[in-house]
């Protein structure tokens, strides 16, 4: 059972205790939200209900899936990252003009990685809390399901904060950086098992992603020091 827990206090728990503080500090409540719509809109609406429809209905998608599984893996990873790096800017750009300090691109990350976590880890440790068989059978994963939604949350802070330095600065760099670095790690996810056993591969993978959403930050917080909100 504390494996289902951890996943509702990451998956459900977090989020919404976010969600409450940016409706008391009423400023950061327009960045959590668009930071929660561009996930949706970005993912939910536009990316996996096109990618469904290309399974099946492509022969070549189908075709290149099964003869270039390195290279499928790769465009699935960084269609993620072009999909929500654009939906950030956006958002960014044309919805927060009055909201580009350092800390509005935390909220906004945190909506953003809030609302996937919700969506991918929180319903399901939620409906498992009332099943103790799946306590036993599926505890371990929704701890794991935890800590990797936290590092995710954390790396979507980091890919906001830089999507939000390009916007404040003019300089559409650092918006290829935050793609560049989401594809990365999401082709991963598809990568890394072609190479190495599948118990080995779960542990590659969250360390990628612990690392880099640690580094990233790291370089966000010297972002900070110089953060100009001129633009």
């Amino acid at each position: 059972m504390a494996g289902v827990v951890f996943g509702l206090l990451i998956g459900i728990m977090f989020p919404l205790a976010a969600l409450f503080y940016c409706l008391i500090k009423k400023r950061y409540f327009k960045p959590y939200l668009l930071g929660v719509l561009a996930f949706i809109i970005s993912q939910m609406l536009l990316r996996l209900p096109l990618l469904q429809w290309l399974s099946g209905n492509v022969i070549a998608y189908d075709m290149f899936q099964a003869t270039q599984p390195f290279l499928f893996a790769l465009g699935l990873g960084f269609s993620a990252g072009m999909f929500e790096g654009v939906a950030r800017y956006i958002a960014m750009k044309y919805f927060m003009k009055n909201h580009r300090a350092w800390g509005d691109g935390i909220v906004f990350g945190i909506g953003h990685g809030g609302i996937e976590a919700v969506l991918f880890l929180g319903m399901s440790a939620l409906t498992s809390l009332f099943s103790p068989t799946m306590w036993l059978m599926h505890g371990t994963d929704y701890f794991i399901g935890g800590i990797e939604r936290l590092f995710a949350i954390l790396l979507h802070v980091g890919l906001s904060i830089l999507v939000l330095k390009g916007v404040t600065s003019g300089q559409i760099k650092y918006l290829c950086y935050a793609i560049f670095i989401h594809g990365m790690i999401d082709s991963f996810v598809g990568i890394v098992p072609l190479l190495i056993t599948s118990s080995t591969s779960i542990i590659v993978i969250e360390g990628l992603l612990i690392i880099t959403s640690i580094l990233l930050f790291a370089y966000c917080m010297k972002l900070r020091k110089n953060w100009s909100v001129v633009k």
